[in-house]
């Protein structure tokens, strides 16, 4: 018999009106007396949880409240479902009671096992489609950024490259290079200079033997591998070590130590002449500029060209801005107010700074305003070119290896230590091609 509060544990019993039961997970045992006011607070409850309400537990002399007791309490049974210890001494007692202790462990494990079963099913669906989001993921996204460390190696006639590690030991340091790999080692004589113009992925290489400046596209077959186009010359007849690529005007600035002047090759009239922009002192023109020696690295910022000078840099001046604006009348100034070495190799600027090798052991560091040079490091070997990442990193050759340095100091400060990109034969100069600029 069914009423609206629940239903009637067993077909014999005959409830007593207004009695009834509350059974909850979280509820507690109600007395086995059942009176008519804690029958109103269970069908409230009830309603309001939406649970299972028993009712009948009772005065009936066929249905004792200790069998009350055990249908109730069958109702919430925890996850093992398991029955009260005295469930066959209350059953034996009580005619009809262990068949509904039973009915409702029967529906309570049937409902138990319907949901289990729903549960599974969503999530192993759920699993297929978060495994076919990550695969079909993967197979779209695109590669993952990386930086490869172009390098000139004069001795062998070649241009390599690396791809830098990030693999680090103990001491903070890379604990290995790189694997070294051959970009360009076919119609090289003498290379020495390198400039990568981010905005069309081309290198520039200079050959002082040859007196020719060539140029080749490079493309990233992978993240570990890259292929060069067929080589082309840009710029003749003059003897460059070093150059520096400005991708405003598409010009190549080039430095010529012998003939002690810097020239500029406009990319877009493919003549390959280079056009002479300041020009120091020579046996033919004893008049030239008094700032210009033998001017060795030099690097382009879009704004200003920044120049050191190979010799006698104490009294010439080490590092040396000059205007690059296309019309205006050139002009040189010395960046810091007082040189600390006499001979400069390479020059790279960062967002802020102009960093500098002096062929031995040290790299110095100045801000692109002036001011006081610093000796960021003095463990280098024989520090030669050096190149910015663009982003926060500063890559300098080192003799047989190329280190890696923070570029962004907001105040100068020494480097304790210059991470090991890769080992290699003596190395002339470096560049930066990096997945993210493609």
């Amino acid at each position: 018999m069914l009423r609206g509060d629940g239903y009637l544990p067993t077909s014999g019993a005959v409830p007593e009106p207004g009695c009834s039961s509350y059974a909850g997970r979280r509820s507690k045992r109600l007395s086995r007396k059942c009176p008519a006011a804690k029958e109103r607070s269970a069908r409230r409850r009830c309603r309001k949880s939406r649970r299972m309400c028993v009712s009948g537990c009772a005065t009936n002399d066929n249905l004792p409240g200790a069998a009350c007791d055990v249908i109730e309490h069958a109702t919430h049974l925890d996850s093992k479902k398991q029955i009260p210890r005295n469930h066959k001494h209350v059953n034996q007692q009580v005619g009809g009671g262990r068949h509904d202790v039973n009915r409702v462990k029967r529906r309570r494990n049937n409902v138990s096992s319907e949901h289990s079963t729903t549960v599974k099913r969503i999530l192993l669906s759920t699993a297929g489609i978060l495994s076919s989001l990550f695969i079909s993921h993967s197979a779209l996204a695109e590669p993952f950024p990386s930086d490869f460390v172009i390098f000139t190696v004069p001795g062998e006639k070649a241009v390599k490259y690396v791809v830098p590690s990030n693999h680090k030991d103990v001491s903070g340091t890379n604990a290995a290079g790189g694997k070294v790999k051959v970009l360009i080692d076919d119609g090289l004589k003498h290379p020495h200079g390198l400039a990568f113009d981010r905005n069309t992925q081309a290198l520039f290489v200079t050959d002082s033997t040859a007196q020719r400046v060539y140029q080749y596209d490079i493309t990233a077959a992978s993240n570990e591998e890259l292929t060069a186009t067929a080589q082309r010359e840009v710029a003749r007849n003059v003897e460059a070590h070093w150059l520096a690529v400005d991708p405003r005007n598409n010009t190549l600035y080039l430095t010529s130590k012998t003939s002690n002047m810097i020239c500029s090759v406009y990319l877009d009239d493919q003549d390959g002449a280079c056009h002479v922009i300041y020009q120091g002192d020579t046996a033919e023109n004893p008049k030239g500029l008094a700032n210009i020696k033998s001017p060795a690295g030099i690097d382009v910022d879009g704004h200003k060209l920044f120049y050191g000078n190979g010799q006698e840099a104490l009294t010439k001046g080490s590092v040396m801005s000059a205007t690059t604006t296309v019309g205006a009348v050139p002009t040189v100034n010395k960046l810091p107010n007082k040189a600390i070495t006499e001979t400069v190799q390479g020059v790279c600027a960062s967002r802020s700074n102009v960093f500098y090798t002096d062929g031995i052991s040290n790299l110095y560091a100045i801000k692109k305003w002036g001011g006081t040079p610093l000796v960021v490091s003095n463990g280098l070997s024989a520090g030669a070119g050096c190149t910015w990442d663009g982003d926060g990193a500063m890559y300098v050759a080192d003799s047989k290896s190329i280190r890696k340095f923070p570029a962004n100091m907001g105040t100068l400060h020494p480097v304790l230590h210059l991470d090991l990109v890769a080992n290699t034969a003596p190395v002339a100069d470096v560049a930066v091609f990096s997945t993210k600029d493609v």
